[in-house]
């Protein structure tokens, strides 16, 4: 049950995070950018800070509509939060925001250079989901460094995710959409693939085999 029920959240996330910058760049393409970026801040914050007041206000320990719907006003933010509800609400302030940028970068690059790039299709998706993914995982590598001294020996890691990223940008947005991907997305790929090869061998050899 815990199996479909993580499916469930990661399925919902994924929705979330390709959707809305698909969303953003037609609504960018309708109404232009600064109309859709003001609208969707102010939006997004009231969207917050109604799931920061009612898990505030919600008993701790008892599962009820007040939180649940908290929780859906809130869908990420809470490891870079650190524990805390204010910060957990701005980390998803900023995360939300980042989605609406990237989705206006897309609009306004078709609008300017429409030849540079390729329709928006499955991998021009992939390629932005890739960038959000490593996007928020960045910043839960950031949280990890400011939490805990031990972890800043990992601020390599988080200077290649940066160059990745932005070289992946590069590529996008210079019409090379499938090279994007490749920067962006190979190594989130395979580190996927190797977990669910980990998964399979877990299922086929059973709880009780001996990794070490």
């Amino acid at each position: 049950m815990k199996i479909f029920t993580m499916a469930a959240y990661w399925l919902r996330l994924a929705i979330l995070i390709v959707g809305t910058p698909w969303v953003v760049s037609r609504l960018t393409a309708r109404y232009g950018a600064m109309p859709v970026l003001g609208g969707a801040a102010l939006v997004i914050a009231v969207v917050i800070l109604a799931g920061v007041l009612l898990l505030h206000l919600s008993p701790v320990g008892r599962v009820n509509w007040q939180n649940t719907v908290g929780g859906l006003c809130i869908p990420w933010g809470w490891s870079i939060g650190r524990g805390k509800l204010l910060n957990t609400g701005v980390a998803c302030w900023i995360i939300w925001i980042l989605l609406v940028g990237i989705g206006i970068l897309i609009s306004r690059n078709k609008a300017v250079a429409p030849s540079a790039t390729v329709p928006f299709g499955f991998w021009n998706l992939m390629t932005v989901a890739s960038w959000i993914v490593n996007g928020i995982l960045l910043l839960m590598l950031i949280a990890q460094m400011l939490r805990y001294p031990a972890a800043r020996k990992a601020y390599p890691v988080a200077i290649v995710m940066i160059l990745l990223v932005s070289k992946s940008m590069w590529n996008y947005f210079h019409g090379n959409t499938a090279m994007a991907f490749i920067i962006s997305g190979g190594p989130l790929a395979i580190v996927v693939a190797v977990f669910l090869v980990y998964v399979g061998v877990i299922l086929v050899a059973g709880k009780n085999a001996r990794w070490n």
